[in-house]
């Protein structure tokens, strides 16, 4: 009896284009843990990915708002995050090899040099 490895798993993808995102990954980590939302970024001919986060709230004055970094835009905080950089890294190549793999056309390629 041959007993296969756990995998990673693409569960759905949902292509955007908006600014550097190229899309939004659900995954399940060979654990069982399952992550929605990794946003895919593309950017300079290179892909990666970010794990889930969070906007900032504050409170003032009793109304929660979303704080606002110097640039306008909203500050957000790590919700989950990996132990090392090296993990993070392995983690980021193989999801853009499953969706590369799944949808080959909704990614770039990087070009080799």
């Amino acid at each position: 009896m041959s007993e296969t490895r756990p995998r990673l798993q693409l569960l759905r993808w949902r292509k955007v284009q908006k600014g550097f995102v190229a899309g939004f990954a659900d995954v399940a980590l060979p654990s069982g843990l399952k992550i929605a939302d990794v946003m895919v970024v593309a950017k300079d001919g290179e892909v990666w990915v970010n794990l889930p986060s969070k906007p900032r709230i504050r409170t003032v004055d009793g109304v929660a708002q979303v704080e606002l970094g110097a640039d306008g835009k909203p500050v957000y905080d790590t919700v989950i995050s990996w132990r090392t950089r090296a993990l993070a890294e392995a983690f980021s190549e193989r999801v853009v090899a499953l969706v590369r793999a799944e949808r080959p056309g909704d990614l770039p390629h990087v070009a080799s040099t």
